[in-house]
């Protein structure tokens, strides 16, 4: 493997990674991505093992001090995938203290931690029973990457996921998730004599309608929005305004709270169904609201950072969801705190540099206490 300068700072580090483009269609950009990663770590003693699933990449690194290299003590994982975004967002800037750019905070600046800190322990690592998990399908609902994994009997007995909770939050649980992909037939006809055919939006956006219904109103007057939500993301069909369509699609993202089952999103769906005729659905993902074990680990991660930053970490039940929720299946300790940023897959996302120092210095001494030798 051929090695390039290293970049040497938090800022450097996570630049670099803002600039990599890697969209989560865009296998070959993440693999190369991971490639990099790699190279910023080779002469560590670690061992790499490349693996693929569904085409998607995913990169283990692991201690000589990890005596199963499925089941270290900690995990330090994330997710190189990013949501699109314009050219612009993929160009990394400072400004006011802040490192603008897409994945900024969503969540490249955690693998920037880790390859720092890695960088930092450096031949002491032979001594952690510490490993490295990064994945490139979490942003298209983590089945291929982290799911995956966990199926092929990758646990460990904690894993630091920097993927959940805002500004030193501590995320002790998180809503369900349920993506529906919609499909509505009909019947062409010139739009001139439309009663001749069975135009497939209008049974489609009827549908939606008709689920939708079941949303809450905004603003619902609860400042934590700990209700579930209904997103329409996606709406296609038709060709031109003179032809009536005969085929639609889309897609419904639904957040469930606690309480909230699947069942009830299914029953919602066919009852809508039940009322357009012409309309089918597929459940691409579907998990329950979860909550995280918040013992071990998670008391020492929050004891540290109340010593190092004098953040008291509040607890929260998170609106999105994240890899963790594989981990929490297996009753698997997660840690998930993020510094101060925002703005998550939008235009400007950013991260506060200073905090995200303060950040690193708490990650360090946490996988030094949990991970390193006794």
């Amino acid at each position: 493997m051929t090695t390039s300068p290293k970049p040497t700072t938090l800022t450097d580090l996570l630049s670099h990674l803002i600039r990599m483009p890697t969209v989560s269609s865009d296998h070959a950009t993440n693999r190369a991505a991971l490639d990099w990663v790699q190279e910023q770590l080779h002469h560590l003693p670690l061992t790499f093992k490349h693996l693929q699933n569904n085409g998607f990449p995913i990169l283990i690194a692991t201690t000589p001090g990890t005596e199963n290299v499925k089941n270290p003590r900690l995990w330090l994982a994330g997710h190189m995938d990013v949501v699109p975004g314009a050219t612009k967002d993929f160009t990394p800037k400072i400004h006011a203290g802040k490192l603008i750019g897409r994945g900024a905070y969503d969540m490249k600046f955690a693998i920037a931690c880790f390859i720092r800190l890695l960088q930092e322990l450096g031949p002491d690592l032979a001594n952690y029973d510490l490993g490295l998990m990064l994945t490139s399908d979490e942003e298209v609902g983590g089945q291929s990457g982290v799911n995956w994994l966990i199926n092929e009997g990758y646990r460990g007995q904690a894993a630091l996921i920097p993927d959940g909770g805002f500004n030193w939050e501590m995320e002790v649980g998180a809503k369900g998730i349920v993506w529906a992909d919609l499909t509505s037939t009909g019947e062409s006809t010139h739009a001139s004599t439309a009663w001749r055919g069975a135009n497939a939006l209008d049974r489609l956006i009827a549908y939606i309608g008709n689920v939708q219904s079941h949303a809450v109103t905004e603003p619902c007057g609860d400042p934590t929005h700990a209700h579930h939500t209904i997103n329409l993301g996606h709406l296609l069909g038709g060709n031109v305004a003179n032809q009536v369509p005969d085929h639609a699609t889309a897609a419904i993202d639904f957040r469930l709270p606690p309480g909230l089952q699947v069942a009830t999103i299914q029953q919602w769906l066919d009852d809508a169904a039940a009322a357009v005729p012409g309309v089918t659905y597929t459940l691409p993902l579907s998990d329950p609201a979860y909550h995280l074990p918040h013992n071990g680990p998670v008391k020492l991660f929050r004891t540290i950072a109340s010593e190092l930053t004098n953040h008291t970490l509040p607890n929260v039940i998170s609106n999105g969801a994240s890899d963790a929720r594989f981990f929490a299946r297996h009753n698997i300790p997660i840690v998930s705190v993020r510094p101060t940023g925002g703005n998550q897959h939008g235009s400007g996302e950013w991260i506060d540099l200073t905090d995200l120092e303060n950040y690193y210095n708490v990650i360090r001494r946490f996988t030094r206490e949990w991970a390193g030798p006794s």
